[in-house]
């Protein structure tokens, strides 16, 4: 029964991309998400090749989506989807008007999703991810990009920080690049990295906070049989723009 749930969540997820993804592609509600990926130079070719989506804006499309295509809303709350207000009793989209970074596992299966707010909103956070769902998403043992590097059957793999400097790296022709999901890159890390690489590069912000994350990584690798270095960029610069 375990094995039956977990596949069918998974098939929820790919459904649930899928709908994102032709979101971002519709000529009306795309055109925001179409235009933040051209300022932030993320080619079409990128956009599909990381499945980028967006949740336009609204309360309930989602909700209403899944309701055509047969999902139940209880198995959209499961998955982090939709959000229960508890004084009302009802259930609202936890995306709404984001920019929408599917994360994958080693396999490419899309387990969870990653949100980026438009504009500056102090009230809003500028990322968000979909809850963590035992057995299937917990953002501590998942590197995003993983499957691509996989893909490219790399012995080298550069750990970033966030979704676009893996994107912008993978667009720059260097293979192998994957990001950790906001947090530091710890022990449950570390099998992912041995069964695909030999070599690791630690490549954080350019600034003291990321100076300082790429040391506290170097913990959990040193003890492990691996060739490990640290790259760090000058100015301030993230990888994305360097």
């Amino acid at each position: 029964r375990r094995r039956r749930r977990k596949r069918d969540l998974l098939e929820i997820n790919e459904e649930v991309c899928r709908w994102f993804e032709s979101r971002l592609a519709d000529p009306r509600d795309g055109a925001k998400g179409r235009e933040y990926l051209e300022r932030r130079g993320i080619t079409p070719e990128m956009a599909q090749l990381f499945r980028i989506g967006l949740a336009p804006p609204g309360w309930e499309g989602l909700l209403q989506r899944a309701r055509r295509m047969g999902i139940g809303p209880d198995s959209l709350e499961t998955l982090g989807l939709v959000v229960r207000n508890e004084r009302r009793n009802s259930l609202y989209d936890r995306f709404r008007d984001r920019l929408i970074f599917p994360i994958c596992d080693e396999r490419g299966r899309v387990i969870a999703f990653g949100g980026r707010r438009f504009g500056d909103d102090p009230g809003s956070p500028k990322y968000i991810n979909s809850s963590e769902v035992p057995g299937i998403f917990e953002k501590r043992r998942v590197l995003y990009g993983l499957h691509l590097a996989r893909e490219a059957r790399v012995n080298h793999l550069i750990i970033v920080e966030g979704y676009t400097d893996a994107i912008m790296a993978t667009q720059a022709g260097i293979p192998g690049v994957v990001a950790v999901l906001g947090t530091a890159f710890g022990p449950d890390h570390v099998p992912l990295v041995r069964r695909f690489a030999e070599r690791v590069t630690i490549l954080f912000d350019g600034d003291e906070a990321g100076r300082r994350a790429a040391e506290r990584s170097l913990g959990p690798l040193l003890p492990v049989d691996l060739e490990i270095r640290v790259a760090l960029l000058t100015g301030g610069q993230d990888p994305c723009d360097a």
